[in-house]
């Protein structure tokens, strides 16, 4: 998926600084530092920190929307073979 200049500089700047994203271990319990940190690093925030319920889980988890593209930089703490970072584009239901 094609990512705003602005937003591909972020994401690019946070996985540089936190590679252990990547692992379960360094993922587990830092989805909202995570979300946070990346919209922190766009110039121009279009979205916010969303939380919602992974399916079949009531545990709550964060990812950042930005221009309605979703980005989770904590995915593998659920399941260590998601891509990292996981991105898909919100659906408007």
């Amino acid at each position: 998926m094609k990512l705003p200049n602005y937003l591909k500089k972020a994401l690019d700047t946070v996985i540089a600084e936190h590679p252990e994203y990547a692992t379960k271990e360094g993922a587990t319990g830092m989805c909202v530092v995570a979300s946070d940190e990346l919209l922190f690093m766009c110039d121009e925030i279009k979205g916010s920190v969303i939380d919602g319920y992974l399916e079949g889980d009531d545990t709550p988890h964060h990812w950042a929307v930005v221009e309605n593209i979703c980005i989770d930089l904590t995915a593998r703490q659920f399941d260590e073979k998601a891509p990292f970072p996981k991105i898909w584009k919100k659906s408007l239901n």
